[in-house]
């Protein structure tokens, strides 16, 4: 590692190390996103089914609300789930297109 004046650099070239790449930091939205999408997928919703409301998705995964809504709000985007004000969110597409929605 070498000193720099904002402190302590990496190994001098890996970031040009073919097949190195960084760890790229993920949002708490999207491990949330990615834990519903699992089980959109495995089945346990069907289209027109609601999910759990977002108080009981922050007590399953541990997260608070702004969590839990920026992931309902983007699969809302893509079109996986409907969200009408004052009610739970409701799936819309059946578990075979969510890979081609989300990216």
């Amino acid at each position: 590692m070498a000193r720099t004046s904002s402190g302590w650099s990496g190994p001098e070239g890996l970031d040009k190390v073919p097949g190195i790449e960084p760890i790229s930091r993920r949002k708490l939205y999207q491990e949330v996103q990615d834990r519903l999408l699992a089980r959109l997928r495995g089945g346990e919703f069907a289209p027109g089914d609601q999910l759990p409301s977002e108080r009981d998705l922050m007590a399953f995964y541990g997260v608070g609300r702004p969590a839990v809504r920026e992931a309902l709000q983007t699969l809302a985007q893509a079109g996986i789930v409907e969200i009408t004000h004052g009610e739970r969110a409701r799936v819309v597409v059946p578990a075979w297109s969510y890979q081609a929605r989300i990216t």
